[in-house]
């Protein structure tokens, strides 16, 4: 009898843990997922290969800047594009005036929407300031810290 007490022991501890791991499993996956809807940017290139992509409908044009940076650069954009600072974005403005983060622009129901993921500074669209996700239309002025786009479809 003292044998079934310890195998029952041994199991129950072994079940505990199991289920555990299973929670933390768990929690990774939905912080996976969160993460990849809030920063399409930061996706492993694997991944990014693997979305299906859009075609390039839309251009930013840089028209005006501080010191030469991104002067005259002309961006296509495809099905999100994330600007700021942090060098994990896909346009990089090195302003002290950007933040990390600062804004995104997105494709989807067939347009492109800008929006300002609460940056600092804020994000202003033909000289008002971005506070909720708006449309963009062609000839629109994009302006981000010292730097001006102009968005062409």
């Amino acid at each position: 009898m003292p044998g079934k007490v310890w195998l029952m022991n041994v199991a129950g501890f072994i079940l505990q843990y199991v289920f555990l791991l299973l929670i933390y499993y768990f929690i990774y996956r939905i912080v996976r997922i969160i993460f990849q809807d809030l920063c399409p940017s930061a996706l492993p290139n694997d991944l990014k290969s693997s979305k299906k992509t859009v075609e390039v409908s839309a251009r930013l044009i840089v028209i005006d800047t501080f010191s030469g940076h991104l002067a005259g650069e002309v961006i296509s954009l495809g099905e999100a594009i994330a600007i700021g600072r942090g060098e994990g974005n896909d346009i990089v403005v090195d302003d002290s005036c950007v933040s990390h983060e600062h804004s995104c622009i997105t494709y989807y129901k067939n347009n492109y929407w800008l929006a300002d993921l609460r940056s600092t500074n804020h994000t202003y669209l033909n000289d008002r300031i971005v506070t909720e996700e708006v449309k963009l239309k062609s000839g629109d002025l994009i302006k981000i810290g010292r730097v001006t786009f102009k968005f062409e479809r």
